[in-house]
């Protein structure tokens, strides 16, 4: 069989793009490629398709109704409030209330509240005692202090951890409360914990790890401390060479009397971190309601509210198309400040008793006056929440309703049901600043509202947004075209060659890009790098002598992230198996093709360009561009250079709330330019891939997507293959290629044969990656058969909904095509289940057979009611793929790939 390459792996040549190791081979001059055309603007080449508008009817009270066609509609009152919202004639809201709210945090870094903490800033011990010093010595030191005489300061003498907890205070629940506080570290940087974007946005947040941060502690009326561990507020990531605020919003839980807060810090060993200027307030700012006359304009009803006394001005449009209800929402600053703001629109149903999805799989039923919501973070330097899924549901059994955010619109935004209010809502967190000149003084975000199958949940919703939008989903990349996949440095005469070689084979290449601005230092057998040094490190390369260095220098320099100090925004520094020799010091970059000089830029041309234009010159066809790590560092960037180029709305720091960039949408710009930039030199089939890690984020970048990729443990660490992200994962991919490469050391046969059973499961190509080394002798040839059988039907494409269900609790089923089936049982015991498939629904007509995959034998089944219906056991862990075979006839091609039922969803042909 052909070996196959997956796209992924990140250790070829020099790892991620880095500036080298001192002392570089000197190397000749480049010819430089003609540059690329950049868009000045960000320019969307996935156009949604046009769908005429339903018109609005005027109802004798001045109200108006807004009807989808399908049995949804939406009424306003003439000031528009909500007043009606029915699915098949059934009233879903028991009154009118406000569709939008605001609440406006522009102020909330400096309240005029006063600090409920008596002793904020350690000026003596009075308020505070020690809670943990763990090779660690704990004091209120005079060294250091960002205000008074004094700071907390905990200095390692191990690997240890240092933490002082504060006397309670009184508190509501319910009610909103932060707390902040800043901190220094002597050597610069804090290393411990680390992990990827998964950690930093999910894991922290749910799992009990040790990390520098704040916490906090809920006390009961009786005085007793909630739980057996305080909960993290906010984590400090990495960064603190100058003092770092750290800053959380939470509310105060049910059963709550009182919160004691938590600082603990955890240095390196020999390093000391200082804390000063700790707060607890309760929050000031309220959500707003807001009213305004509704007009009729053409096919659209506008609402505008002005709010003079607070410096804003409100437009929201609601256009009715065939499906769905689009709300967009815009607001302006009038009064040329920087605005950070909490926009939220919603409508109050009455969903008591029904579900909330979280997911693809799981829901919970709202029987309590609760928020429910499933957020990750999208910032990795603290918590600021973002609906993991761009979709979120509620249904009753006969009925559901959906929430989605567009995807062609890169937003933080947060999705969600308050149980309490009865009220299902979009919120999303938008800036504005006057350093964005392309962008004037306004931020905008759009929901669309439409009915959903409630038997499917979140994949009814996820379903109806492919048919609404099928071009965010569409890829040109059919693995069923290819005999393997390949990534690598082809700009140079060598990868070039092997370009080439590779056309021969029939294996799709890409050229590898990084998304981070990684750095080579001193030996890995030296002391740790400084972050200075490494800034020297980079200005050198800019005044070297190779212009290939010096454009990577000066892109670096320009493109950098910053935060509120104005400091570079850091990554992490260490030796990493991807260059095991060395310290690394790695950076948060802006890729927006707008900064002349930027690192977008330098990916384009001395990366992309060169690549291809090499290439073509040989006569060899160039497939594609791979980029790695792609979302690792969520955050949000406050350089002003940077802000000044921003052509998507501006979010802001939940640290600081001051108004910047998220690294989602400076990336959304380069891909649009990327994809501009292939489709007219190259050809609109040229495929983009990625090394998929953030969450969430990626959401609104998947439309410029071909290839998803993965990479980690499957076994020790399973970080990116766990059930919830493996979900996750498969759903933002939709119909399109999935790979993942194991980079796990040891792993057994059955370790392999596990993993291989997953894959199967959700379609996902395995390959072993380079750090998977010393495997039980025929863990690689099982993975070869995994991936064999997984490309046998792939290609037809994931599709949401199952219309496939079984009766057994720990069994689950995914489809690709109309007629592949996998089942999968994730219980820790065999399980004897019956799959049953609804052939009307996939029009699959009268079946001749079933096969199973795995076997490759034909399968007894029964049909009841026009169901199909498969008795079977599985082990645990086990998966079977069933292909129903249609009396027509089928055959298969060569390799044992399905004929018939080939994915549609592939665009851009050449």
């Amino acid at each position: 069989m052909h070996r196959l390459l997956s796209l992924l792996v990140i250790t070829m040549l020099a790892g991620c793009g880095m500036l080298p190791s001192p002392t570089p081979a000197p190397s000749p001059a480049p010819t430089s490629p003609p540059s690329p055309a950049f868009p000045s603007t960000y320019l969307s080449t996935v156009t949604p398709s046009p769908v005429p508008a339903l018109l609005p009817t005027p109802l004798p009270d001045g109200s108006f109704r807004l009807s989808t066609g399908d049995g949804l509609s939406l009424t306003l009152s003439a000031d528009g409030q909500v007043s009606g919202l029915e699915i098949d004639g059934v009233q879903l809201v028991t009154g009118s209330a406000p569709a939008l709210w605001v609440r406006d945090m522009s102020r909330a870094a400096d309240p005029p509240v006063s600090n409920l903490l008596s002793n904020p800033g350690f000026e003596g011990e009075a308020g505070w005692e020690t809670l943990m010093a763990r090779d660690a010595e704990v004091a209120f030191a005079s060294d250091q202090a960002r205000s008074g005489n004094r700071a907390l300061a905990v200095a390692a003498t191990g690997q240890g951890m240092g933490a002082v907890i504060a006397d309670p205070v009184p508190v509501i629940p319910g009610h909103r409360y932060r707390v902040s506080a800043h901190f220094l570290s002597r050597k610069g940087y804090i290393s411990h914990p680390s992990g990827s974007a998964v950690f930093w946005q999910r894991d922290l947040y749910r799992y009990p790890y040790r990390a520098t941060g704040l916490y906090l502690w809920w006390v009961d009326a009786t005085g007793q401390r909630i739980g057996e561990e305080p909960e993290l507020a906010a984590a400090l990531h990495w960064h603190a060479q100058v003092w770092r605020r750290l800053n959380r919003e939470v509310n105060a839980p049910e059963g709550a009397a009182a919160v004691q807060v938590v600082v603990a810090a955890r240095p390196d060993e020999g390093d000391t971190v200082w804390v000063d200027d700790v707060a607890l307030i309760e929050s000031p700012e309220a959500d707003r309601p807001l009213t305004g006359e509704v007009t009729l304009r053409g096919g659209t009803l506008v609402q505008r509210t002005n709010l003079p006394e607070a410096g804003l001005a409100f437009t929201v449009t609601y256009t009715a198309r065939s499906g769905y209800i689009a709300v967009h929402t815009q607001v302006a600053d009038t009064t040329g400040q920087e605005r950070a703001l909490e926009v939220a629109w919603g409508a109050p149903v009455s969903a008591q008793g029904w579900h909330w999805w979280d997911s693809i799989r799981e829901s919970r039923p709202i029987t309590t006056p609760m928020r429910y919501f499933n957020a990750v973070s999208a910032d990795f330097s603290t918590w600021m929440p973002m609906s993991l899924y761009p979709v979120t549901v509620v249904e009753d059994g006969a009925r559901g309703l959906a929430l989605a955010l567009p995807l062609d619109q890169p937003r933080v935004a947060l999705l969600s049901y308050d149980g309490g209010a009865g009220r299902l809502e979009g919120r999303a967190f938008l800036g504005t600043s006057p350093q964005a000149i392309h962008l004037a003084p306004r931020a905008d975000f759009t929901l669309n509202l439409y009915r959903t199958d409630p038997a499917w949940g979140l994949r009814s919703a996820l379903a109806r947004l492919e048919e609404f939008y099928p071009e965010w989903f569409d890829s040109c990349l059919n693995p069923d075209d290819y005999a393997g996949f390949e990534q690598g440095d082809f700009a140079s005469q060598s990868g070039v060659q092997a370009v080439a070689r590779y056309d021969a084979e029939g294996v799709y290449t890409a050229h590898y890009t990084c998304a981070d601005m990684p750095v080579k230092m001193d030996s890995a057998d030296g002391p740790p790098p400084t972050l200075d040094g490494g800034w020297e490190r980079v200005a050198a390369y800019a005044a070297g002598d190779n212009p290939l260095h010096r454009a990577h220098a000066r892109a670096f320099q320009v493109g950098v992230a910053y935060d509120a100090d104005g400091e570079p925004i850091l990554k992490h520094v260490g030796v990493f198996p991807w260059a095991p020799d060395v310290w690394e010091i790695a950076w948060v970059g802006n890729l927006d093709p707008d900064l002349p000089e930027g690192y977008g830029q330098y990916l384009l041309t001395e990366e992309v360009d060169r690549a291809f234009t090499q290439a073509t010159a040989v006569g060899a066809q160039l497939d594609g561009v791979f980029m790695d790590n792609f979302m690792a560092t969520p955050t949000v960037d406050l350089r002003p250079e940077h802000i000044a180029v921003a052509d998507l709305p501006l979010t802001y720091s939940f640290n600081d709330y001051r108004p910047g960039v998220h690294t989602m949408s400076s990336l959304a710009e380069y891909l649009a330019a990327l994809r501009a930039y292939l489709d007219s030199r190259h050809g609109a089939d040229k495929g983009i891939s990625i090394n998929f890690w953030g969450l969430a984020t990626v959401n609104f970048l998947a439309p410029w997507i071909d290839g998803f990729g993965g990479e980690g443990e499957v076994q020790k660490k399973p970080t990116n293959w766990n059930p919830a992200i493996l979900d996750y994962r498969r759903a933002i991919a939709d119909h399109r290629l999935q790979l993942f490469s194991i980079q796990e050391p040891g792993l057994s046969v059955a370790d392999v044969k596990a993993a291989g059973e997953r894959a199967l499961f959700y379609g996902i190509l395995l390959r072993r990656g380079p750090h998977g080394t010393g495997w039980e002798a025929g863990a690689e040839e099982a993975l070869e058969r995994y991936t064999a059988l997984v490309r046998a039907y792939n290609g037809r494409g994931w599709e949401p909904v199952t219309y496939a269900h079984t009766d057994h609790p720990d069994v689950a089923v995914e489809r690709f095509g109309s007629d592949v089936f996998t089942v999968h049982n994730w219980g820790d015991a065999p399980a004897t289940y019956t799959l049953q498939v609804d052939l009307a629904a996939l029009d699959l007509g009268a079946p001749s057979g079933v096969s199973e995959l795995t076997t490759g034998e034909a399968v007894s089944f029964t049909i009841e009611g026009g169901d199909l219906l498969i008795q079977d056991t599985l082990e645990s862990g086990q998966t079977h793929v069933f292909r129903v075979l249609r009396l027509e006839g089928s055959h298969e091609k060569p390799g044992g790939q399905y004929a018939e039922g080939s994915s549609p969803h592939h665009r851009r042909t050449a």
